[in-house]
């Protein structure tokens, strides 16, 4: 009998271990969207304002939580959302002059978004994150004299995103992103 009670025992406290543990994914999953949140919409209304070294300083700040997440807990939002914030990181410094120095988060922002579309993530999210990334590298590319890199990174940018946008059921940020794209390449 005292066995019985004990397993019982047992079997509730792993029971609300669990629990605890799904709560604090939760909690995670939603600390890491609003941060993602925060860093994409700080970026859109500073960016007309040229001052998006605040944008570095918070996307490193991400990158560095990120880097610190314990390998059970990084997931493919969370890999995702760590890609956005690379592309912000990336963005943030070619608006800043730094071109070079941007080249490595974006092109590791790319990686990611098309690791995540690889396997399977094919939602409106993650294309258009990465036409975005491919716009920066494009606009990157062009801040550095490299025209022809440039005009084919912004195709890419371009082709990926159309399908997106033209679909019926196409986001208004889809549609924007690929306005965006094909601006910056001459395209409309």
């Amino acid at each position: 009998v005292w066995g019985v009670v004990n397993r019982r025992r047992a079997e509730a406290a792993e029971d609300r271990v669990s629990l605890e543990r799904d709560r604090a994914q939760q909690s995670r999953a939603e600390a890491e969207r609003l941060v993602t949140f925060l860093l994409d919409d700080l970026y859109q209304q500073l960016e007309p304002t040229g001052r998006i070294e605040i944008v570095d300083g918070l996307a490193k700040r991400a990158l560095a939580y990120f880097a610190a997440l314990p390998a059970e807990f990084r997931d493919d939002r969370s890999e995702r959302y760590r890609a956005i914030a690379l592309g912000r990181l990336g963005a943030a410094l070619s608006q800043q002059g730094k071109t070079l120095e941007a080249e490595e988060p974006l092109r590791e922002a790319e990686e990611l978004f098309v690791r995540l579309r690889a396997q399977g993530d094919n939602s409106v999210e993650t294309a258009v994150s990465l036409a975005g990334v491919l716009r920066q590298q494009s606009r990157n590319a062009y801040l550095q004299n490299r025209s022809a890199l440039s005009v084919e990174t912004g195709k890419r940018g371009a082709a990926l995103i159309a399908p997106v946008a033209g679909a019926p059921s196409s986001s208004s940020v889809a549609r924007f992103e690929y306005g965006r794209t094909a601006m910056n390449l001459g395209f409309v």
